[in-house]
Parts: C-alpha cells; sequence; structure tokens
C-alpha cells in the first residue's frame, strides 16, 4: 500500500507541477555568465539574467533564483519594461514561499499581463504562464484554474502570441485530470500538443509523454505504449534527461504484469537520475517489481534504499 501511495503521489507531484520542468537542461550558462560580468548595457544585462534562471539547471531552485533576483532589482532602477515583467514574477515567488497564494498568484497575473504587453512567447517551466497552474492547484483553486486559462485563449487567439495557447491547453487539461475526466484531459494535451509543434519540440515532446500517461491512467495500455514510446524517441533524439520516460515505460510493464521488462526499463532510467527524489521513484518501482516477482530480499534492499532518503 505504501509503495502504491507514493508512485500516485509522486505523478502528482511531477504533472502539476511542483516539480518543475522535468526535462530542463544547462544550455550554455557558462558562457552567459560570463557575458554577464563583461556587460555594462543595463537592459542587455537584465535579459541575460533572466534568460540565465530560465536555462540555468539546478537542483537547488533558490539558488538558481538569485538571477531573478537581481534581475528584479536592476530592473526597478531602470524602469525597464521587460524586466519589471519578471519582477512581479519573482515577487509571487516569495510569496508562495511563504504560503500567500492568492497574493502570489495575482503576482503571477501581473507578470503574465506585463509580458503579453510585449507579445513574449511563453515556453515551459520559468515562464509565469506555465508556472501559474500549479500555485492554482495548491491554492486548492481548481475552478478559478479553468477560468484563467479559458480567458487567456480567447485572449491569445485574438491578440497573440496563439503559441501562448499551448500553456493555456496544457492547464485546462490538468483541470480535467483532476477530475479524473481522462477524455476531456486528453482531448486538450493533444490541443496543446498540436500548438507545441509549430514552435517548440520539447513542448510537443513533454505532451506526447502526459498524453501516454493519461492513457495508461485510463487503462488503454496499448494506445499509452504508442505515446510513451514517441516521447522517449522524442526525447532521446533532444538529447534531454529520459528517467521518468523510462519509468513510465516501466509502469506500464508493471500494469501488464511484465516484471522483468518493467525492471529493465527502470534500470534504463536509473543513469538519468540528477536529484533525490528520481533516486527515490527509482527504488520504490524496483521494490514493487521484485515484490511481485517474490523476490523479498531484493524488493526489502530497494525499500531500505527509498527509506534511506
Amino acid at each position: 500500500m505504501k509503495i502504491f501511495t507514493f508512485k500516485i503521489w509522486f505523478f502528482v507531484f511531477l504533472f502539476l507541477g511542483f516539480g518543475g520542468n522535468i526535462f530542463s537542461q544547462q544550455t550554455g550558462s557558462e558562457k552567459i555568465l560570463q557575458q554577464i560580468s563583461q556587460e555594462t548595457n543595463d537592459t542587455t544585462k537584465i535579459r541575460l539574467l533572466v534568460k540565465l534562471w530560465l536555462y540555468y539547471v539546478t537542483n537547488d531552485s533558490m539558488y538558481k533564483e538569485k538571477y531573478l533576483k537581481q534581475a528584479s532589482e536592476l530592473s526597478k532602477k531602470t524602469n525597464f519594461r521587460y524586466g519589471l515583467a519578471w519582477s512581479e514574477y519573482y515577487e509571487g515567488l516569495l510569496l508562495s514561499r511563504l504560503g500567500w497564494y492568492d497574493e502570489a498568484i495575482e503576482k503571477y497575473k501581473n507578470s503574465i499581463t506585463r509580458l503579453d504587453s510585449l507579445h513574449i512567447i511563453q515556453h515551459l517551466d520559468g515562464f509565469p504562464l506555465w508556472d501559474i497552474r500549479s500555485l492554482f492547484t495548491t491554492a486548492g483553486k481548481q475552478d478559478a484554474k479553468f477560468r484563467y486559462y479559458s480567458d487567456k485563449i480567447f485572449y491569445y487567439k485574438r491578440f497573440g502570441p496563439i503559441e501562448n495557447t499551448a500553456n493555456c491547453f496544457h492547464g485546462i487539461a490538468g483541470y480535467y485530470w483532476y477530475l479524473a475526466n481522462y477524455e476531456k484531459a486528453i482531448e486538450y494535451y493533444l490541443r496543446a500538443r498540436e500548438v507545441y509543434q509549430s514552435f517548440d519540440s520539447l513542448g510537443y515532446a513533454n505532451e506526447t509523454q502526459v498524453i501516454g500517461r493519461m492513457y495508461m491512467e485510463w487503462g488503454n495500455l496499448d494506445k499509452a505504449e504508442v505515446f510513451l514510446k514517441s516521447a522517449l524517441k522524442d526525447l532521446i533524439s533532444l538529447k534531454m534527461n529520459c528517467f521518468y520516460s523510462y519509468h513510465q515505460l516501466g509502469d506500464l510493464n508493471f500494469k501488464k504484469h511484465e516484471y522483468n521488462q518493467a525492471l529493465s526499463y527502470y534500470f534504463e532510467g536509473r543513469k538519468y537520475v540528477i536529484m533525490p527524489a528520481m533516486q527515490a521513484m527509482h527504488f520504490v518501482n524496483c521494490a514493487a517489481a521484485h515484490l511481485e516477482l517474490n523476490s523479498k530480499d531484493s524488493a526489502r534492499f530497494y525499500l531500505d534504499g527509498a527509506e534511506k532518503i
């Protein structure tokens, strides 16, 4: 029962967004840091700091957040519109950490409105239009999340950028997933995937994987396998972290009672472990498979490892 509960809540954590973008990768962060140290133009420095916030990978989010703080402080001094949008977002992050979710949501909304006025395309993790969905969820405001994203879809279809409807479709899909309405959730994840296909290959792969997960939870294992394998192929080609892809394929085989094959996928994913939560998930999944294979000593070994984490 404990194993089952852990697996369920881990995917709540994953898809509602508390863990951030699971596919983030470090992209030239050292080069950006060097540019910042040499830059004398404040507006250019602000843009570089925001870029570093968006693409710098670290397991310590508060360490990464210092770049957004610097951009916020400098933007207030220079009254730079682009930077002030991110300043609102930064203040929202601080409020959310204090548990003041309603106030944080308003800051995120202000940030999104400012970015919209500049016609900024918002991608995945690190952008307020993507991250606000987790705040709505944490605050227990699923209906408000649905209304907000619905209104924003109408706005972006009229004023643009149309690419931003992708994040909105994803947010609405999450609302339906919360209601266990898998048919509607998949419908909206497919809509998001279609928009991402036009401008963001990572977003496209992310939606493909989530759709596979939805089909698996819904009980359609054949369709789930098609989407999960397609997502894995795309993520490998993008040189992204494939930990969750392998583990979801392992879960799929687990549901099919193919426990040795499930273990094979779990161990393929092990090489992508970059944080303790991933290691814990790996141990729990392996323990569950070994229990089904009646390998009690192995199951105990993995559960002990998970417990330590």
